[in-house]
């Protein structure tokens, strides 16, 4: 059975960026959930991917489609099951993170 959103709506926001003089995508929700459920869902985790990079610091197509994959198992393990909520990834300098 599949449990409902906490986010009011599946809309993400997408930036580029530097940090530390390394390019990143960020992608994070474009609008918060109801405190409420902020109170509920109190706690970060944080998962992170190391992968081989250019000097673009981005993944390379099959590793792409490979974080996409595992992605889509981990939303299938979580979010759909109401465990966790994906706020936010990061992508760039040789890592992926989901917060």
């Amino acid at each position: 059975m599949e449990h409902p959103s906490i986010f009011a709506s599946d809309d993400w926001e997408l930036c580029e960026g530097t940090i530390d003089g390394a390019k990143h995508v960020i992608r994070m929700r474009a609008v918060l959930p109801a405190e409420a459920d902020q109170q509920l869902f109190d706690q970060l985790i944080i998962v992170r991917w190391p992968y081989k990079s250019d000097e673009s610091g981005m993944p390379d197509t099959d590793t792409h489609r490979l974080i996409v994959e595992f992605e889509d198992a981990l939303d299938a393990g979580t979010e759909k099951n109401g465990i966790a909520f994906q706020v936010l990834s990061l992508t760039g300098a040789g890592k992926r993170e989901w917060r």
